[in-house]
């Protein structure tokens, strides 16, 4: 409210002693609306770590898919392969012994 004297607006404020329904629903919903802004915000964080975490995760699986795995495949099929060249060597070193034609 502005309040005219000599011509010049001053401010005037009219306090009340008790407050209108109005602003009292509306400080209510306003207090409500704070409340779940800060459970939105809680969530949105929450949901931000997780993301964060499969992140993570779904990098150290697809290492391991693409890097560890093979490399452990290939090293066992490497071992296989000593192995067989091993047994076939054992077998020709008994034949010889044996006199035993390869």
């Amino acid at each position: 409210m502005v309040r005219s004297e000599v011509a010049v607006g001053t401010p005037w404020i009219e306090i009340v002693d008790r407050a209108s329904p109005h602003i009292v629903l509306a400080a209510a919903c306003f207090s409500r609306v704070l409340y779940l802004a800060l459970l939105l915000g809680e969530e949105e964080e929450t949901l931000r770590a997780l993301e964060r975490s499969i992140t993570r995760t779904r990098r150290k699986v697809n290492a391991m898919d693409r890097v560890l795995i093979p490399r452990i495949v290939e090293t066992l099929r490497y071992i296989e392969e000593q192995e067989r060249e091993d047994l076939h060597r054992r077998k020709i070193t008994r034949a010889k012994k044996r006199g035993e034609p390869e």
